[in-house]
């Protein structure tokens, strides 16, 4: 059986030009990493940064329909969709931020990822610590953008790590602040993300993630019951990308949206009561242009 690439192995081998010993592109995903690919299981962060002074293009999109409407909405598929765009930097090896916008109440979120441990002989864990900050900018009567109640904030602890060969785990504690804007005074939501990608072979795998809310397992957003965000999908990897296409019971692709739970009961998998979707994640060096 092959081997799975050890994490340090990212981006090492040779250059196209095969001579060892040439500056290696770091813009390219030679080898599939363990224990995961992409930058997020699908919503929650893995432990994953980016060479310092690369750039990450991240885009994502969630069909609001859900599949059980049938035909008539092509299972989903003839939309209204939302999208989420995302541009990071690396300011070093270790330390990552973004800028995103999704266009479900235009929300607007600054992300900042430090990573304080890789996976590697030395030792058995990745870690890494994640802060969102979320500004919902959407143009509503009678109501100011820079009302208290339009910003959130958001931290996560992402573990991760590498079981034999081809399993990735992740275990991911979240708070949440301002879970609802439409409530004054809201308790912070705590959560617990659960990951996982189990690799097929070199380059495909599967990927799945469960986010229960912990603190208020019951809660409601504007009368509607949220039921904690699930997610399972196919992802391939390729030199320059990392492509996802998932199946999710929540639209929201924001951090303060999917931690908040999803809309639809995870029970009713069956009845077609998901939704289809796809992130795509790609490594750019502006200064090759």
């Amino acid at each position: 059986m092959q081997n799975a690439p050890t994490r340090a192995a990212v981006g090492a081998p040779p250059d196209s030009s095969g001579v060892a010993g040439t500056e290696r592109d770091t813009t390219r995903l030679y080898e599939d990493p363990m224990p995961f690919s992409g930058w997020k299981v699908i919503n929650v962060p893995t432990d994953r940064t980016l060479k310092g002074g690369n750039w990450l293009f991240l885009i994502s999109h969630r069909f609001n329909p859900a599949v059980s409407e049938g035909y008539s909405a092509f299972y989903g598929l003839d939309g209204p969709a939302v999208i989420y765009l995302s541009l990071g930097y690396a300011l070093t090896d270790e330390w990552l931020v973004a800028l995103a916008r999704s266009n479900s109440d235009d929300n607007v979120e600054l992300e900042m990822r430090y990573r304080l441990m890789e996976e590697s002989g030395g030792s058995p864990l990745g870690l890494s610590v994640q802060g969102a900050a979320n500004w919902l900018t959407e143009d509503r009567p009678n109501e100011s953008r820079w009302r208290g109640n339009a910003f959130k904030g958001t931290a996560q602890v992402t573990l991760t790590r590498t079981v034999g060969e081809r399993l990735g785990l992740a275990v991911v504690p979240g708070l949440t602040l301002n879970p609802d804007e439409h409530v004054s005074g809201e308790a912070p939501l705590v959560t617990l993300g659960l990951g996982a990608r189990w690799k097929l072979q070199e380059k495909v795998a599967l990927v799945a993630e469960w986010i229960p809310i912990l603190s208020r397992s019951d809660r409601t957003v504007t009368g509607a019951t949220r039921y904690a965000t699930w997610s399972a999908g196919i992802e391939v990897t390729t030199e320059g990308h990392v492509f996802q296409v998932v199946a999710s019971n929540n639209a929201g692709l924001s951090t303060d949206q999917y931690l908040s739970g999803g809309d639809l009961a995870p029970g009713n998998v069956y009845e077609g009561q998901f939704r289809f979707g796809f992130n795509i994640f790609r490594i750019l060096d502006f200064s090759k242009f």
